[in-house]
């Protein structure tokens, strides 16, 4: 049982050494599981549905695969790849679950993303009854929609379903994530995450933004920052992290931006997490949160937002902070996701699928562990 000033201080995290084992003793109980899978072209989309397979267990399986794009008639620049994913994944399904399309829209007639929204609007009214556990795997799943999942899963099992274990699980590749270029074209407030931003009489506010950083964003973190306007700047680095120079690289490719845009910006605001612990990214968000809260308590507090331009596994933790305080907002530049230019085919060879299941986490956010 977990008991503690914040809720996931104590939270259930598997680490990849770990994670066979968990999985394979907890599955010797029935569990009626429904788990959910984005549709992408990550080569990582089939690693924990695969490892979930041969782990075995009775019970049900269901899965809801989740087809997002800007139009039902859109067809990717990256096709080939994701047809690759969708082929692997149907042998895998194929008489031992039931899969279920999940069309979600991600664009509006005026270009608009509405992603967020879409994927609220139809797991907010689902039954979830059927289930004991709700596997949401974020490795094919972009952040624009799966921090909106996640919310609408935690709150509904917190509020309606006691005994609903809601885990999300992340194939973690740090260097692969740093090779994918996300676009900026749209920047803004996700669906459940606006905290006290738009809120009459919080105008005069003092403002903190937190974006959480990784390579390749430096349009994004202009945009970003444009739309937050904050007083304070309090960028999280990724150290320790796989590669041990990652944070001083990060320094110096996004070293411009600190110096000559990032106005009155001081380098004693960095705040340094673990990469591939998502519970040290939160608990440094909330630490930073509860001391600016009571530091400018005398103007009305801050309004406080932070940006996930991390990894999954560190942005899983941005998630969490934000759910956790819900005057945390979460802004986010929302774009196209293109692949390293060094990935082809060979990246779905069983060499790379054997990596793949070798580097999966998860965290339990709901459900068991937490019942008083």
């Amino acid at each position: 049982m977990v008991i503690d000033r914040n809720r996931w201080d104590n939270a259930v995290q598997i680490p990849p050494e770990k994670f066979e084992g968990f999985w394979r003793e907890r599955l010797k109980t029935e569990r009626d599981i429904l788990l959910i899978v984005g549709l992408g072209w990550d080569p990582r989309m089939t690693a924990f549905t695969s490892a979930l397979k041969d782990l075995g267990g009775a019970g049900n399986r269901d899965i809801h695969l989740i087809h997002y794009k800007p139009s039902l008639s859109f067809r990717s620049e990256h096709q080939e790849y994701i047809d690759l994913n969708l082929n692997a994944f149907d042998l895998l399904v194929d008489s031992w679950a039931v899969k279920q399309a999940i069309n979600i829209t991600t664009r509006n007639s005026e270009n608009l993303y509405i992603g967020d929204k879409e994927i609220a609007q139809y797991y907010k009214d689902f039954d979830f009854s059927a289930y004991t556990e709700i596997l949401v795997d974020l490795s094919s799943l972009p952040k624009s929609l799966y921090f909106t999942l996640l919310y609408i899963l935690v709150k509904k099992s917190i509020a309606h379903h006691k005994f609903l274990n809601v885990h999300a699980i992340v194939c973690q590749n740090p260097k692969l994530d740093s090779q994918i270029v996300e676009s900026a074209d749209d920047t803004r407030f996700l669906k459940g995450f606006r905290g006290q931003f738009g809120r009459i009489g919080n105008e005069t506010i003092p403002k903190i933004w937190v974006p959480i950083l990784s390579k390749n964003h430096s349009e994004s973190l202009k945009k970003l920052r444009d739309i937050t306007t904050p007083r304070d700047i309090y960028p999280i680095l990724p150290f320790p992290s796989k590669n041990p120079r990652e944070d001083d690289d990060l320094l110096i490719e996004y070293s411009k931006i600190f110096a000559n845009e990032w106005a009155h910006f001081s380098s004693m605001n960095f705040i340094y997490a673990a990469e591939d612990d998502p519970i040290d990214v939160y608990q440094s968000i909330l630490k930073l949160f509860d001391k600016q809260q009571e530091a400018l308590k005398p103007l009305g507090g801050a309004s406080f937002v932070i940006s996930g331009l991390s990894s999954k596994l560190s942005s899983l933790g941005a998630f969490m902070a934000a759910f956790e305080k819900d005057k945390i907002a979460v802004v986010h530049a929302i774009g196209r996701h293109e692949p390293p230019e060094s990935m082809d085919k060979d990246f779905w060879d069983e060499e790379h699928m054997t990596a793949f299941k070798k580097k999966l986490h998860s965290i339990w956010l709901t459900g068991e562990p937490y019942e008083l």
